[in-house]
């Protein structure tokens, strides 16, 4: 998920989830841009993408492989472009 999103998103999202994979789990803690950021997790919702939202401009989305394929992440990551760019 994180390739995905800093290829198909580069400067748009910040990922504030440590690089090393021992620093994480599966989960991403991403910054949307302020000033629609609340906006952007609602219209991903709309899409059927559950995530986790944070006060001011966090989204924290996971993909356990459990119960997410690697379509599900492709989908999500596009999800999250179109909510950004609108």
């Amino acid at each position: 998920m994180r390739r995905l999103i800093e290829a198909r998103l580069p400067g748009a999202i910040e990922i504030v989830t440590p690089q090393a994979d021992a620093g994480h789990g599966s989960q991403l803690s991403l910054l949307l841009p302020r000033s629609d950021a609340r906006s952007c997790y609602e219209r991903l919702t709309r899409e059927g993408v559950v995530g986790d939202w944070r006060e001011p401009n966090t989204l924290r989305l996971s993909a356990a492989p459990l119960y997410n394929s690697f379509r599900d992440v492709f989908l999500a990551v596009e999800a999250l472009a179109r909510a950004v760019r609108q």
